[in-house]
């Protein structure tokens, strides 16, 4: 997960402005035990990161990804935002399931979250490594200082806390999967592109430092790949690279023999990378094939591979085997490229609940 990256802030109910002036301390309590306090104004996301409860969230707070959801059983504004209408299914709303970035805290607040989200913790790490892998792509490594591991699953992501640097004030929390293994739980990779005027991604390719510490929080997600199955197809571009780098290196480790054909989406060649990893993984899995699949190819690229949108040689090879009974799919990369590639395989007879994606909302 590459999540967006903008200058984009919470945006609760305007409505919503009685209460006390911003400052005053409000109680969150949380699954009828923890007890947080907050100041008047924030939101609820923010507040739960404050006291150390770190929700799932890809979009910054925007209201976009629907991944920070939570019961709130006391204190809610009454009407939702137009992001949770959108993104809340009504029966859900009516139960009390609202987004925690839509949430301003301007009472006190009685909440439900899965206990399973309080297992999620912050981490300090130390920058051990930048790299460029293209122009506008760049790999970050961090040697985990405290807790000194993380255990994760391939295919989950974390949060990264920014820091404020010239002309930014701000500090954010934004999502990115990890590209390491989980083998080695003392490290994390994390591929990182730039997003124009974005806050966390500027500071990343222009003000971050090898041996520079960061805050982060996780593992969190569920997109890692299921046990037992034949075979599974992968589709990404992008930043999407990431996730997969860290299944099929957990799948090496773990002897994993199972047959991927992997579809890798970029504009030109100078936006294709791990083109060497991802041959050693063919070297290691016999029943691996990786297509790098290059839009708008430019005369210098000389380039004699696939061509156009990835969703066309994925709607060929599907085509080419003449069913798809036991075959999974995982995607990795934008809402539009994976609505594209989800219409397809559904078309070639791939059912929804064997389809998983990643989105960068």
């Amino acid at each position: 997960m590459n999540g967006p990256d903008d200058q984009g802030t919470p945006h609760p109910n305007p409505a919503d402005r009685e209460g006390p002036a911003s400052g005053s301390d409000f109680r969150i309590r949380v699954n009828g035990v923890r007890i947080l306090q907050s100041a008047s104004g924030v939101s609820l996301l923010e507040a739960l990161r404050a006291g150390g409860i770190f929700l799932p969230s890809a979009c910054g707070g925007r209201g976009i990804c629907g991944f920070c959801r939570c019961t709130i059983r006391s204190g809610a504004p009454e009407n939702p935002t137009p992001s949770e209408i959108q993104r809340i299914k009504p029966e859900e709303l009516s139960a009390g399931v609202r987004l925690a970035c839509q949430i301003p805290v301007r009472r006190d607040l009685e909440i439900q979250i899965s206990e399973a989200l309080l297992e999620y913790r912050a981490f300090a790490a130390e920058v051990s490594e930048l790299t460029s892998l293209t122009h506008d792509i760049k790999r970050i490594r961090l040697r985990l200082i405290q807790p000194k591991e993380i255990h994760f699953k391939a295919g989950q992501y974390v949060q990264i806390q920014s820091r404020p640097y010239p002309g930014m004030e701000e500090s954010v929390w934004r999502s990115y999967s990890i590209a390491s293994i989980p083998d080695d739980p003392g490290n994390l990779d994390l591929i990182i592109k730039r997003v124009p005027n974005g806050i966390c991604t500027t500071w990343v390719h222009d003000h971050l430092k090898t041996r520079e510490r960061v805050t982060l929080a996780g593992p969190i997600g569920d997109f890692f790949l299921r046990e037992g199955k034949p075979e599974a197809v992968f589709v990404a571009g992008g930043s999407g690279m990431a996730p997969f780098a860290s299944i099929l290196g957990d799948m090496v480790a773990k002897g994993d023999r199972r047959n991927v054909t992997y579809f890798f989406g970029a504009v030109c060649r100078r936006d294709l990378y791990y083109l060497e990893e991802m041959n050693a993984f063919r070297e290691k899995l016999p029943g691996f094939r990786f297509i790098p699949v290059v839009s708008q190819p430019e005369i210098c690229d000389k380039w004699e591979g696939e061509t156009g949108l990835v969703t066309v040689p994925l709607s060929e090879w599907l085509k080419s085997r003449g069913g798809t009974d036991g075959l999974e799919a995982y995607l990795c990369g934008s809402p539009g490229m994976i609505q594209a590639c989800r219409m397809v395989l559904r078309d070639h007879g791939v059912a929804g609940n064997r389809v998983y994606f990643d989105s960068f909302s």
